[in-house]
């Protein structure tokens, strides 16, 4: 696949070089009557009713099954493993949703500080019915964000076909949507930040619908769930001030909001965020948690400092674009090497769908438009602020599939013959992409990085004793919060009995909590083995005397035992 990207790169050019040189023709010579401009443009919708009816709904129908499953299929078993900040959340969703306390103790907090720094409380909330339904486990702990995605993907179309007034442009930006890498990949774990697109997308629907309606309670409900929006990771917050503000004062310049719908919208706002408004001001000012009803924990380390750039200028906000529109490689985890975010090919798709937002994005009377234009400024600015990575930015990925859609209908209007050709590379590359990722190369790929087999070695060790079980630290990221997560062991026994290395540290590494103890590593590396029963990596098992240890070798992780336990 790695050999065709190129090909499909260079043959996307040529198509947009080509849909834009029609465009520009048109213009220059403008021979024209303006109802002739507005048939000719009207004519792919036109050819497209003519054939709609059954074709539609099956065009509509296999979308969504394409979406539904590159979203739930093997969604325990790929990504492969389980990453330390899907266990994280996870736990405090079961330990919340069954106990009513996080792992540290805190009586339904309005922010869990997990390790120390924090994860955004909305997916651990979110979480929580399925989690009690289905008991934990890695599907579980996933199925909220996938579920959620693929609601996306249909309020993409329904999104497009508002914007648009256009059935084919909304199927497009469905296919689009279901089939993209980055909404796919980002929709399959369990970050907190994974759920920002989807939900940003959805809030961008209902707020085109409070202004078509115009009514009060509309607006106040499209409010609140931005104010939600807020809780899903930090970073997405500054991309729901830039885009309210904008959205907001044009619709007031129109006549679309009243004054004192905006007041009482902007009441709903603050009365869903006031919380976690509250829980920043006290950390701010540095004041002593609270546990109570509803908690108010501390930090240990606010992780601003890790996530906001020291310095910002244009030269981040450029990088934040280019990252957007290029797609380099990022973690294995965030995108698929060689296929990028929305597909390498579509780059200069992405900018063709930009100059069409400008040419449709209307100042002087009102247009749909301006949600968009408002998403992809604030999208650049979120980029120009933070040190980026795809899924700190991922909230903004739903804004490039948008253009895409744009273009690409754009493309369909003025000529079937290039549309064809970018459908070939979209399905080519959406070919390759899924051979990738749902077959063995992805897998091999990923090693380490969410710890593959970490799981089996707790829970046959769990079994193999009810002594002490010791834990290497040193091939796995925070170590307890997976062994917490794989023995469902209640909070109590975890607050009450845990021992940090760093109890102040930005990520806290616990020396030891139950019956496990965890060594190795930067904080306490081991000189001579006790006889006990061990979780260590494939790579330490040589450190074992095989005569005195039995060995039970999972994929990557294996059990150390004495021998004579059998």
């Amino acid at each position: 696949m790695e050999k065709i990207t190129p090909v499909l790169q260079i043959i996307s050019y040529l198509v947009c070089a080509a849909a834009l040189a029609l465009w520009v023709v048109a213009r220059i010579r403008g021979k024209k009557t303006a109802a002739q401009t507005v048939l000719a443009e009207s004519g792919f919708d036109a050819w497209f009713s003519a054939h709609s009816g059954t074709v539609y709904k099956a065009a509509f129908a296999v979308i969504l099954l394409v979406a539904a499953l590159t979203r739930l299929w093997l969604l325990g078993d790929i990504p492969y493993g389980l990453n330390q900040d899907e266990a994280s959340i996870a736990y405090d969703s079961f330990a919340i949703g069954n106990y009513g306390y996080d792992r540290n103790g805190y009586h339904l907090p309005v922010y869990p500080i997990a390790h120390g720094d924090g994860h955004g409380p909305l997916y651990t909330y979110m979480s929580i019915p399925i989690i009690r339904l289905l008991g934990l486990s890695v599907f579980s702990a996933r199925l909220t964000n996938a579920l959620l995605s693929v609601a996306a993907s249909v309020f993409m179309y329904l999104l497009l076909k508002r914007l648009t007034q256009s059935r084919p442009a909304a199927l497009i930006g469905f296919a689009v949507a279901a089939t993209a890498p980055v909404l796919i990949m980002s929709a399959r774990w369990a970050h907190d930040s994974t759920p920002g697109p989807s939900l940003f997308v959805i809030g961008i629907y209902l707020f085109i619908r409070a202004a078509e309606s115009q009514k009060t309670l509309s607006y106040g409900l499209t409010a609140a769930f931005f104010a939600l929006i807020c809780y899903s990771y930090g970073p997405a917050a500054f991309v729901v001030a830039p885009f309210l503000v904008l959205t907001c004062v044009y619709l007031l310049c129109h006549k679309k909001i009243k004054v004192l719908q905006l007041l009482i919208s902007g009441a709903a706002f603050l009365a869903i965020i006031a919380p976690l408004a509250l829980f920043m001001h006290r950390e701010a000012l540095g004041l002593p948690a609270i546990n109570a009803f509803i908690s108010f924990p501390r930090f240990t380390v606010s992780r601003a400092s890790g996530v906001l750039r020291d310095t910002i200028s244009l030269g981040s906000f450029w990088s934040g674009i280019t990252k957007m529109i290029f797609q380099p490689n990022d973690f294995i985890y965030n995108t698929a090497p060689g296929f990028g975010t929305t597909y390498l090919f579509t780059a200069p798709v992405i900018i063709c769908g930009a100059a069409v937002l400008i040419v449709k994005t209307k100042i002087k009377e009102y247009s749909h438009y301006i949600f968009i234009a408002a998403y992809c400024v604030s999208a650049v600015f979120l980029c120009g602020i933070i040190e980026q990575n795809v899924n700190r930015i991922s909230i903004v990925f739903p804004a490039v599939i948008i253009l895409i859609a744009l273009a690409a209908y754009e493309i369909a209007k003025r000529s079937r013959l290039l549309a064809l050709a970018l459908c070939l590379c979209a399905a080519v590359s959406f070919a390759g992409f899924s051979a990738y990722y749902f077959g063995d190369g992805y897998k091999k790929d990923m090693g380490n990085e969410f710890f593959v087999s970490f799981g089996d070695a707790v829970e046959y060790a769990a079994e193999k004793t009810d002594g002490t079980i010791y834990v290497s630290n040193t091939s796995h990221n925070i170590p307890h919060v997976s062994v917490l997560f794989f023995t469902e062991t209640p909070p109590a026994e975890f607050y009450e009995t845990v021992k940090y290395y760093n109890p102040n540290g930005e990520w806290r590494w616990a020396e030891s909590f139950g019956r496990f103890v965890f060594y190795g590593g930067y904080f306490a590396p081991l000189q001579a083995y006790p006889t006990g029963v061990y979780i260590v990596h494939n790579s330490e098992i040589g450190l074992f005397d095989p005569e005195v240890f039995g060995t039970e070798r999972f994929e990557n992780y294996s059990v150390m035992y004495p021998a004579e336990v059998g």
